[in-house]
């Protein structure tokens, strides 16, 4: 009995090994295969690699997010009522910023900087540094509110833009960069603006070196613009694209919020005073209205382009949105894309 069940019991044993392979084989057919499965995720990953990529090449949508996050922040953190000169500084830089978007967008059209003044952008980009300079000395000394957390940010969001325009114009598209037409230049502007701070300082309550700082900054920011202005000047047949036409306007737009940000905040303090004078706020707005007297001529006849177009009127000045052309007024100014 033992011979007959031994030649018996291994063909069971095979038996049951086979079926342990088939359902072994089973299970793997069952269990999916990773390479089947990057394969079939990675051309919609790429797909949303490439979406982001596109996303973040666009400036004026990635600048509008970050005002919704910077909206919802200020939503649920900030308590209480908006000062009036919170709300106007906070569209004072917005106003900033699309101003720059307008200029990128332009130069990422085009694949050309002609028309921008690089001088006028290092002015800006000088600018906006010293206001995080001071930002960061005020935190270091002072607990910064909420609403001037927001407003800080803000601010700083103008700093990566304005580089991306410099980079254009001095790096990428260098050979379109009409140097020879950018007249002004920052070693002029930057030495009066560091004298003139020595002379005319309005007086804040941190003490002077953060007053002297403030009114550096303050005077490059005020002149920031007047390359751009004398560029579009000498420009050939006064041919300026709209994208920096809209820039400039939006930029004056922006320094009338701030007069009307310093008139309400004329009153520095007792220690920005002279006796019963002022002199500290006077300083101030005087040279705010300085900074739009530089650009009121070029305001005045971009404006009454802008309406004349808008009520059809074809006689003294146009506007061919078509082709992106102003012919504005008197001046002979003509703005194309």
């Amino acid at each position: 009995m033992a011979n007959t069940a031994m030649p018996m019991e291994v063909p069971l044993q095979a038996n049951i090994d086979q079926e342990d392979d088939d359902k072994t084989l089973k299970i793997e057919k069952r269990r999916p295969n990773f390479l089947f499965v990057l394969l079939a995720v990675l051309p919609c990953h790429l797909c949303v690699s490439k979406s982001f990529v596109q996303f973040l090449k666009n400036p004026l949508k990635v600048y509008t997010c970050f005002l919704g996050f910077i909206g919802i922040f200020y939503l649920f953190q900030c308590d209480g009522v908006t000062a009036w000169e919170d709300f106007i500084g906070y569209n004072s830089c917005v106003l900033e910023a699309y101003g720059l978007i307008s200029v990128y967008r332009k130069i990422q059209s085009h694949r050309s900087v002609l028309g921008i003044s690089g001088n006028s952008l290092i002015m800006f980009a000088i600018s906006y540094g010293l206001r995080q300079c001071e930002a960061f000395v005020m935190s270091s000394r002072y607990r910064l509110t909420k609403r001037a957390v927001v407003l800080e940010t803000l601010q700083f969001a103008s700093i990566p833009l304005v580089l991306m325009i410099i980079s254009a114009v001095f790096k990428t598209y260098r050979e379109s960069y009409q140097e020879s037409l950018d007249k002004l230049k920052v070693r002029y502007l930057l030495p009066g603006c560091v004298a003139l701070a020595l002379i005319l300082t309005p007086h804040f309550k941190q003490g002077i070196l953060y007053s002297y700082c403030w009114t550096v900054s303050f005077y490059v920011d005020v002149l920031a613009l007047l390359p751009q202005v004398v560029m579009m000047n000498f420009s050939s047949g006064n041919k300026v694209a709209v994208p920096i036409a809209t820039f400039v306007a939006a930029t004056a737009v922006s320094r009338v919020v701030d007069l009307w940000f310093w008139y309400l905040r004329f009153d520095l303090g007792p220690q920005g005073r002279w006796g019963n004078f002022n002199y500290s706020g006077w300083i101030i707005v005087s040279f705010h209205v300085i900074s739009l007297l530089l650009v009121a001529d070029f305001a005045y006849y971009y404006v009454r382009a802008r309406w004349s177009a808008y009520q059809g009127e074809d006689k003294q000045a146009v506007v061919d949105e078509s082709r992106g052309v102003c012919h504005v007024g008197h001046s002979q100014a003509m703005f194309s894309i």
